[in-house]
């Protein structure tokens, strides 16, 4: 009797993407064969299943249900970095099951690997690898946002990104400050906690009151840049420049999280225009009616129509300033197409709907640089009392 785990996914996988384990027995040919699946979730057993031989000896498992149901957003707290608590892991245990009655035989255990909140398109699924994010030399951040392109953020402005940190202990993550000659006007490092996944708030103000630089550095500076100290090496950089440019309409910062996984920043700094839809419930009644005289009589404050409830939901229409074709192209697929978005307008954030049911990727050849327009849902429904 032999069960044999013949494939696990990724160390660090998609949870909304397929999370498929397959196995095999050398005893399919017995009476009444199946394979008895053991689901552990966050070390906790949580569903058993029953899966038949589908290509020979082989069947597979696909455990997506359990990771995204068990997987959140990122958390997005107060500190200048913290665990993302957006994963969980998962293993399975795999039984023989056969004879009359059928039984469990011997069985097998699966490595355990970790699935974290994520839904690649099917391409980028096939092609992601998590060692080009997993904590090391040159590793990329947490974020599709393109490399080729500038990422801006105001100094009163949040700012987060996510790096896989793999539980690694005992680095830093570095902050550079420079001026537009690009030297050097002030730096500090912070000691990273264990996490798997990290999530930094690299706005100025989050750094300012984690390290010991201060805000007459930024007053000064023009960009600055962070990476992960990993010893004699580091990570990829992350460069932020500092936007400074006038802020005529209130500008409406989107939070969002992204295909890969991270919360991504992006502003939309020109005009706004609201809007709200109303809904009227009411009915339709006979023209006229009886006095305390016992007298039918027609006034104008007893109309033939007359409601009884009203409700309205507010719109926004918000559009950006002038951006690169790459920064759309990314802009318009991410922000678009994410099931959670959050605007900061005014110093509050809401929770809101991208209402846009469309999108065109523009091209460098045809577009240069372009503006995108957004409409939001503010989920901010009213209602009239009812009368």
């Amino acid at each position: 009797m032999a069960v044999t785990i013949e494939s696990v996914p990724q160390l660090y996988t998609p949870s909304d993407n397929p999370v498929v384990f397959t196995f095999s027995s050398n005893q399919t040919a017995n009476a009444n064969f199946v394979y008895y699946i053991e689901v552990y979730v966050g070390g906790i057993l949580s569903g058993n299943h029953l899966v038949f031989p589908e290509n020979g000896i082989y069947a597979h498992y696909d455990a997506t249900d359990y990771a995204t149901v068990s997987c959140g957003v990122p958390y997005m707290g107060s500190n200048f970095h913290d665990t993302a608590a957006n994963n969980t892991e998962i293993y399975i245990k795999v039984f023989e099951r056969y004879g009359t009655p059928a039984a469990n035989q011997a069985s097998a255990t699966s490595s355990t690997i970790t699935v974290f909140k994520a839904s690649l398109s099917d391409s980028d699924f096939i092609d992601w690898d998590y060692t080009d994010y997993a904590y090391g030399l040159n590793k990329k951040w947490l974020t599709l946002f393109p490399s080729s392109s500038k990422y801006f953020c105001s100094p009163t402005e949040q700012m987060w990104t996510m790096f896989l940190t793999n539980n690694q202990a005992g680095n830093f993550i570095e902050i550079y400050l420079y001026d537009a000659n690009g030297s050097v006007v002030a730096s500090d490092s912070v000691a990273i906690t264990a996490y798997k996944f990290t999530i930094f708030n690299l706005s100025q103000a989050s750094i300012i009151a984690a390290t010991s630089i201060t805000q007459l550095d930024f007053d000064d500076s023009a960009y600055y840049e962070v990476y992960l100290d990993i010893g004699a090496a580091a990570t990829q950089t992350f460069r932020i420049y500092i936007d400074r440019s006038c802020d005529r309409y209130i500008t409406k910062r989107f939070l969002f999280l992204s295909s890969i996984g991270s919360i991504e920043c992006f502003s939309y700094i020109l005009a706004t225009e609201e809007t709200r839809s109303i809904k009227r419930y009411g009915f339709e009644k006979q023209f006229g009616q009886w006095n305390d005289a016992n007298q039918f009589v027609f006034n104008t404050t007893d109309g033939r129509q007359q409601d009884y409830l009203v409700t309205s939901s507010g719109k926004m229409t918000v559009t950006s300033d002038w951006i690169e074709v790459d920064v759309q192209n990314w802009l318009v697929r991410e922000l678009y197409e994410s099931p959670f978005v959050c605007m900061i307008y005014s110093l509050v954030t809401y929770r809101v709907q991208i209402l846009n049911s469309s999108y065109i990727k523009k091209k460098i050849i045809t577009d240069g640089l372009v503006q995108e327009i957004v409409e939001v849902g503010l989920s901010d429904a009213r209602k009239s009392v009812l009368i």
